[in-house]
């Protein structure tokens, strides 16, 4: 584990990943954007010092940082899945999907999802073949008490959410009421409204989320405050 000198109080200590990919791709939307790591570390309510090691690879932020950052740079969460790079760049220095995937087998065989894990306790896998910039196709799995982020710190972005509960038992709090969701049960909600999804028990949670429109309105999204 790694923890910044610097950091802000109350801010999430981070998880160590080795996942230099996903960090340039981080560093290259910023620079696109004119961006200085201290301006973005202001926009995202981090400090400068964890900007630095999360482009580095040195550290994974939890989902609700990982929110912020790609609503702020403006690309797309499927950009950041451990898939490897396009050897050219799209939409100002941001890497797109590879182009020999587009078109390509429409199959997505399951030891080969690509996926993030992040410092809060959750797993991302990406269920489509390829990335797709108006629906996200995910399974998640959340760790026993594994959580998108602090109980103080709800987050939101542009969307519809729709999650179905495969096994274990899921918290989803959205604004003021907090829902629990056990095996079977499924939910959809505006992910505009302020929200917090987290692990009921002692056991994992595996959910099925399908995203749609993530992006259409995000940049009207002012960063959330963490911790």
């Amino acid at each position: 584990m790694a923890l910044d000198a610097d950091k802000p109080a109350g801010e999430r200590r981070e998880e160590v990943m080795l996942t230099p990919e996903i960090g340039d791709r981080l560093r290259r939307a910023r620079e696109a954007r004119g961006l200085g790591v201290r301006a973005l570390s202001r926009l995202i309510g981090v400090s400068g010092s964890t900007v630095s090691q999360i482009e580095l690879g040195n550290v994974m932020p939890s989902v609700a940082t990982l929110y912020r950052l790609v609503s702020t740079l403006e690309i797309s969460m499927d950009d950041l899945f451990s898939v490897p790079p396009a050897a050219g760049t799209e939409d100002g220095g941001v890497p797109g999907p590879p182009p020999e995937q587009q078109g390509k087998d429409p199959v997505q065989r399951r030891e080969g999802r690509p996926s993030l894990k992040l410092a809060s306790g959750v797993v991302w896998e990406r269920l489509s073949n390829v990335a797709n910039p108006n629906v996200e196709f995910i399974w998640s799995t959340y760790d026993p008490h594994g959580e998108s982020c602090p109980p103080d710190g709800l987050m939101r972005h542009g969307g519809t959410e729709f999650g179905y509960v495969q096994s274990g038992r899921l918290g989803v709090t959205i604004g003021f009421r907090t829902y629990e969701l056990d095996a079977g049960d499924s939910i959809s909600f505006n992910s505009t409204e302020p929200h917090r999804l987290f692990a009921l028990g002692d056991d994992s949670a595996e959910v099925l989320w399908v995203i749609v429109g993530r992006y259409g309105d995000a940049r009207e999204l002012p960063p959330a405050p963490e911790g």
